[in-house]
């Protein structure tokens, strides 16, 4: 066995068996019920014996066969306690093979608890029918499925159980489970990786094993920081003294300088968290669902009357409560980030349904004035846009087609009933990646009867993944009762799919959405994998969206109001985890060539409320040339927010933001929490960025939240970027958060990367060009 993840499982046997249970205070319980639930919300072990079952599955072929490869390559004998654990509580009945429909998030096998006596090994049924082309990932994800409950079961110490549960000892049977699974492909069947079937998993399995002891996997799959958990564990291992306890939590204490600021960096970006930001969020995520587990040892062997050990333990609550404080709001975006990228992942077959929408689409060399949605009888053309709602996209400031052309614009193409046919960024009449549309150029809508596809394209027309996890969408409409019809009811569902046709996860964490649409607007209700109405990562399973349209009287302005509010699976009022309030209210006003968004923020009880970031309103104006962003208090003045700014002013030429600049309330330039005062921006003549850079309120060059200064991008004959540099304040190359100062990708015509040469600040090689994106 791996002596270090094994480690995991028997670290504190020695300390905490000679000493009786003790009482766990309040705040003790309130943080491991905490980390419990963070542990549930990406690990579903602990439910999937509660799910519904389609049929038992008869196992014994497939414990036959492992068996003969495993004696086959002489190891039996390391392997045979797994063997017999599977047996004996086979034979007793208290282990079950089940075929369920739930989905969980790897592919193959899972433990799964039914009671406190009785375990089941799970497996989805099209997994089943998808990973019997390929007997040894089926075979590798049953051996990893039964390890992780004998450690779970078996070698589990039940001193440390917090109502049944220890999220440290789950966390380590499952990792150990990997490990065993990954010497049955790497080191038994040598496992070919070229296999089609599962790729993604088996290749990111086999290589995390050989390259970081799994911590990627710890990290991607089970949302939980390896390094920092084997950290601690190995001083628990060790202790022999109170002055050792004492240690162990200063450095409990002693977080990371940058931590909480890179914390507060990643609420700023949110919905584009840097790799670094992802890595300390996980940190922080790890600090919540460990640190409670090694409290609750401490509280089994000090003595409350220990003074000196209790002040460190409060010390160390107060640290929990610092990172909770500004974490909790980190979360949605962190696992809404984890989830789209497990979802580009191919673990699972795809849908046949879905395949005739996965061609790419047949756009011709040219620009915007030549590319016409095939059908569409109308176009519109805005300089702004947004969406709401999943399917909902409404443009800001309209622009003659002549001026879009000339720059960035977005056009919304309409068919003859006046449904929405396409929504497509244009810059300078080339179709490109527009941020309103979720890292695509364009997303078309395709009718067949009650049905629609929606696409996310790139500017050649082949899907991409967007934002939210999925490259298709699939929008039914259900057929209503007459009662429901006549009183204007309609119910929609939406189910997602990546670019091969493979059903994925929205990045919520939902596994479809209903929306119920009445006059007074629509509810949107999230459904998981077991088809039961469920939480998203967001802390809510409904959302109610209404909308009111109108003109300001004595003007011509048209102002639009929206209303969102949020509600638990039994219909209470619940708040948003990441905004921190119940509901939303937003005044759309337009007046011609300008537009503004005011927007407000209630509590359960329908008040003004202020959100995480300490503004209680925001402002938005768009115009042709500007854009401005403004934090507001309760009275609508101007006030500096969490992130250290009162506004942001964009200048904007030709459609596209040259520099963006932080202020405070008095209009003072001023340094935000990102590091910088300016963003400034140039562009290549098809409007591509070919520079970026940052300065201070002095205008000297700084760096910004990325460790760069400036950053120059160049690109290939067909208009695909081809090379980036990173350059320091200094002007010299400098290197990012990977080590990277100068990268290099070799592409087809179509823009697929085929290849990618790194190199850092000194010219060293970095990557030898296998093929593998950075």
């Amino acid at each position: 066995m791996n002596r270090k993840v094994w480690g995991l499982m028997c670290l504190l046997w020695l300390i905490v068996t000679a000493f009786p249970a003790a009482e766990t205070s309040p705040e003790l319980a309130a943080y491991l019920q905490q980390s419990i639930e963070m542990w549930d919300k990406v690990v579903p072990w602990f439910s999937l014996g509660s799910v519904p079952v389609t049929s038992n599955f008869d196992a014994e072929t497939l414990v036959t066969e492992l068996s003969k490869d495993i004696t086959e390559a002489g190891r039996y004998k390391e392997f045979e306690y797994l063997f017999n654990y599977y047996k004996e509580n086979k034979n007793k009945g208290n282990l079950v093979c089940r075929i369920i429909e739930a989905r969980p998030p790897s592919p193959g096998f899972w433990p799964a608890r039914i009671d406190d006596t009785q375990s089941a090994l799970v497996i989805n049924a099209a997994d089943l029918e998808y990973l019997a082309k390929e007997p040894a990932l089926l075979k590798a994800s049953f051996l990893r499925a039964v390890a992780a409950l004998y450690y779970l079961k078996e070698a589990a110490f039940p001193t440390l159980y917090f109502n049944g549960r220890n999220v440290l000892y789950e966390f380590s049977a499952l990792m150990t489970g990997n490990f065993v699974e990954s010497i049955y492909l790497n080191e038994i069947v040598f496992f070919n990786n070229n296999s089609p079937i599962a790729n993604n998993w088996h290749t990111w399995l086999i290589d995390s094993a050989k390259n970081d002891n799994f911590v990627s996997i710890a990290r991607n799959l089970y949302g939980f920081s390896m390094n920092y958990a084997y950290h601690f564990l190995s001083i628990l291992s060790k202790l022999s003294s109170y002055q050792q306890i004492m240690s162990m939590l200063n450095t409990m204490n002693d977080i990371p300088v940058d931590l909480v600021d890179n914390i507060k960096k990643g609420l700023f970006t949110r919905f584009a968290l840097t790799p670094k930001q992802v890595e300390d969020g996980i940190i922080a995520r790890t600090i919540l669902m460990t640190d409670p587990w090694i409290l609750l040892v401490i509280s089994r062997v000090i003595p409350p009357n220990n003074k000196e050990i209790q002040n460190l333990v409060n010390s160390t609550y107060k640290t929990m409560d610092l990172v909770r404080s500004y974490y909790k709001h980190l979360e949605p975006p962190l696992l809404d980030h984890r989830q789209a990228q497990l979802d580009c992942n191919a673990f699972w077959a795809p849908e046949p349904s879905m395949l005739s929408y996965t061609e790419p689409a047949k756009i011709e060399k040219g620009t915007a004035a030549a590319l016409s949605v095939p059908g569409a009888v109308k176009t519109i053309w805005y300089r702004e846009c947004d969406s709401f709602a999943g399917n909902q996209y409404r443009g800001y400031i309209p622009l003659p087609e002549q001026e879009a052309l000339a720059t960035a614009a977005y056009r919304f193409s309409y068919g003859a009933d006046g449904s929405l046919m396409a929504v497509e960024y244009f810059n300078k009449g080339h179709l490109q990646v527009g941020y309103a549309l979720q890292d695509a150029a364009r997303i078309i809508i395709i009718r067949e009867g009650r049905t629609e596809i929606w696409r996310w394209e790139d500017a050649s027309g082949r899907l991409v993944s967007n934002d939210s996890g999925f490259a298709l969408m699939k929008v039914e409409t259900l057929q209503g009762s007459e009662d429901e019809q006549a009183k204007g009811l309609r119910r929609l569902t939406f189910t997602f799919y990546d670019r091969d046709g493979r059903r994925v996860f929205h990045s919520s964490g939902a596994w479809s959405i209903e929306r119920r649409i009445s006059p007074q607007g629509f509810e949107d209700s999230y459904y998981d994998d077991r088809g039961q109405l469920s939480e998203n990562y967001f802390g809510y399973a409904k959302v109610w969206y209404s909308e009111t349209a109108g003109t300001a009287m004595g003007s011509k302005n048209r102002i639009n109001r929206y209303e969102y509010r949020y509600f638990d699976k039994d219909g209470n009022p619940a708040c948003s985890q990441f905004l921190g309030v119940h509901g939303t209210l937003e005044q759309h006003t337009e007046n011609g060539s300008n537009y503004s968004v005011e927007i407000s923020y209630i509590n359960a009880q329908v008040q003004p409320s202020k959100i995480f970031d300490n503004s209680w309103m925001q402002r938005k104006k768009f115009g042709k040339d500007l854009f401005v962003y403004e934090n507001l208090d309760r009275e609508g003045k101007p006030i500096v927010s969490l992130f250290g700014y009162a506004s942001i002013q964009s200048t904007i030429v030709n459609g596209m933001i040259v520099a963006d600049a932080f202020y405070d309330a008095a209009g003072k330039a001023v340094n935000s929490l990102a590091g910088y005062h300016k963003r400034k921006m140039s562009y290549t003549d098809r409007g591509d960025i070919a520079e970026l850079s940052y300065f201070d309120a002095r205008n000297k060059p700084v760096l910004g939240m990325d460790g760069i200064h400036r950053q120059v991008y160049k690109y290939d004959k067909n208009g695909y970027l081809e090379e980036l540099f990173f350059y320091g304040p200094d002007g010299k190359l400098i290197n990012d958060y990977s080590g990277a100062a100068h990268i290099r990708w070799y592409k087809d015509e179509l823009g697929r990367t085929y290849a990618v040469d790194a190199w850092d600040s000194a010219g060293n090689r970095l990557s030898s060009g296998a093929g593998k994106d950075i």
